[in-house]
């Protein structure tokens, strides 16, 4: 049997992004040795090791933008960790390579690691053709979003595991994969780290600013994760407002499950995941994109405190039944190839 050691490639910063984080160290507490491959923010350095592990920083940032933008970023940083990932498997021989879309394709940059027999996994949290239908406003039968739709195809079948955040997801995959080569590992909340991150930051400020509420809104800036906790159990009601658009539908915020599971009531927007999760009774559900219905439900909220507080311990509750442990043990068993998960 090989040693235990895996690579986890991501395109992003890996300290600042939860799932990958999560997926470290659920793999270094197994005893893994774990290796990643990431995107090299400004002040970051090139090489790294936190809490065990590895960080392999790549000259790569991150910059919202057109189409021509995401194509240059996703494209050369997978050039960039193809070379850097078969240099780390030629030295180190890992027994998983970890893939974490956007995009589906950076999953080619195990190659060399598949070609030899290791074990490649994509994760794929988001479906890029429902990605860029909501961003750019496009069809179904769009050139883009079909092609898209062939990229995402491609990917899976050449991994050997396609992993994905909840069953809504996994569902959808099955138009690109069979379903018994794809595994669920929910994002349940690990209670020794809530991460948050945005670059949003500057519009929303521009947004108040254009609204007069620069005395009503504060934007508080990177905060260390151990502090994140405690600012939510400063707060006294979580809002996520979901659009309604063919991406959002299938969404599951990792912050609604964060806040539940602290005990601060939510209003969010429905979607499909939260609907198979969480009842009526435990979250203050309202359409998406109705902003009208949101500030109603705000307002519902906080005309009943103790009826706040009943509905938050019920969340919490419901927020609980997705165990960590749980979906940690079976993240385990799709990177070791257990045919038991």
């Amino acid at each position: 049997m090989a040693p235990k050691r895996a690579l986890i490639v991501v395109h992003s910063y890996f300290v600042r992004d939860t799932r990958p984080r999560r997926l470290a160290a659920t793999l270094t507490d197994a005893g893994w040795t774990v290796d990643v491959v990431c995107a090299r923010d400004e002040g970051e350095a090139r090489a790294q090791t936190v809490n065990g592990v590895r960080i392999h920083r790549l000259p790569a940032r991150r910059r919202r933008g057109g189409k021509g933008r995401y194509a240059f970023e996703y494209i050369s940083f997978t050039l960039m960790a193809l070379a850097k990932v078969t240099g780390l498997w030629i030295r180190r021989r890992h027994r998983a390579i970890y893939v974490l879309g956007i995009p589906n394709f950076l999953v080619f940059s195990a190659l060399v690691p598949r070609l030899a027999g290791a074990r490649v996994l994509l994760d794929m949290r988001d479906p890029l053709p429902e990605f860029f239908e909501a961003k750019y406003r496009l069809s179904e039968t769009d050139p883009l979003v079909r092609g898209l739709l062939a990229e995402e195809r491609i990917s899976a079948r050449f991994a050997s595991q396609v992993v994905t955040v909840h069953h809504t997801m996994a569902t959808l995959y099955e138009r690109s994969v069979p379903a018994a080569k794809i595994g669920v590992v929910m994002n349940a909340p690990d209670p020794r780290v809530f991460v948050g991150d945005g670059d949003l930051v500057p519009e929303l400020w521009a947004m108040a600013r254009a609204e007069h509420l620069e005395d009503r809104v504060s934007f508080d800036g990177p905060v260390p994760l151990e502090a994140i906790p405690r600012i939510v159990q400063e707060s006294w009601i979580g809002v996520q407002p979901n659009r309604d658009d063919p991406l959002m539908r299938y969404s599951l915020s990792t912050k609604v499950l964060e806040w539940c599971l602290l005990g601060l009531p939510v209003v969010a927007g429905e979607t499909r995941p939260l609907l198979e999760l969480f009842t009526k009774d435990e979250l203050f559900f309202h359409a998406p994109e109705d902003l009208d219905a949101m500030c109603g439900r705000i307002r519902e909220a906080n005309g009943d405190p103790v009826a706040l507080a009943e509905r938050g311990e019920r969340a919490r509750t419901a927020a609980g039944r997705i165990s960590f442990a749980t979906e940690a043990a079976a993240l385990l068993r799709l990177v070791a190839g257990d045919p038991g998960h």
